[in-house]
């Protein structure tokens, strides 16, 4: 089961806007995988957190 939580929003006054990402797992089958917990901050105040994300890792997202 994977937990969240959320306790802010982006406005347009912020300033700065940070993502971590705690990698606990890479699976590479053609396709490169990331597991990981997750946490995003505005202006250093955490607003979310996530566990057992899955995030796709990428050399060059210049295709996209």
């Amino acid at each position: 089961m994977r937990h969240t939580s959320c306790i802010g929003q982006v406005l347009p006054n912020a300033k700065l806007v940070r993502y971590e990402l705690d990698i606990k797992r890479v699976i590479n089958r053609g396709a490169v995988l990331g597991l990981a917990n997750g946490k995003m901050y505005v202006d250093d105040k955490q607003i979310y957190s996530v566990e057992k994300l899955k995030v796709g890792l990428f050399d060059d997202p210049s295709n996209f």
